[in-house]
């Protein structure tokens, strides 16, 4: 649940420092976007995982799960269409290296979360995801600093 929270800290502050940037580029709403929905799925999923025997006491618990799992799809859309607005097939920009850089670390911590490898019993898989996830999507932040 910490790490969920972390995570959701981490992409909320991601997305006001987005809306801070003076960069005129069409992908920096997008982006904007792909945080803001990462940090409310993150939300959303930690309060889930945290208080589940309370929600799902009281039948809210597959309503906020499934809400979490939208808001997980389109932080996923929009950081796709952020990537390919960003001029993705540049490869020579540094802002493409960082964004590369987010979506393969991003990539490899979703594939870790599924393998379900455990480091500890207080620090499983989905521990894991989210700390890793957190280093993607700085590397994505990084790279929508340097749009030009």
């Amino acid at each position: 649940m910490i790490t969920d929270y972390m995570l959701a800290l981490a992409c909320a502050i991601f997305a006001i420092l987005t809306l801070r940037l003076q960069i005129p580029h069409r992908a920096v709403p997008i982006w904007f976007l792909a945080f803001l929905t990462g940090s409310i799925a993150a939300l959303l999923g930690g309060t889930f995982h945290g208080f589940k025997l309370y929600l799902t006491a009281g039948g809210r618990g597959k309503g906020i799960w499934d809400f979490t799992m939208i808001l997980i799809g389109a932080s996923a859309a929009f950081m796709i269409a952020g990537a390919l607005v960003s001029s993705l097939g540049r490869g020579d920009l540094e802002s493409v290296k960082w964004i590369r850089r987010g979506l393969i670390v991003s990539a490899a911590g979703f594939v870790i979360q599924k393998v379900g490898w455990d480091l500890h019993q207080h620090f499983n898989h989905n521990d894991l995801y989210h700390v890793i996830q957190i280093v993607g999507f700085w590397c994505l932040y990084e790279g929508v600093c340097r749009l030009e």
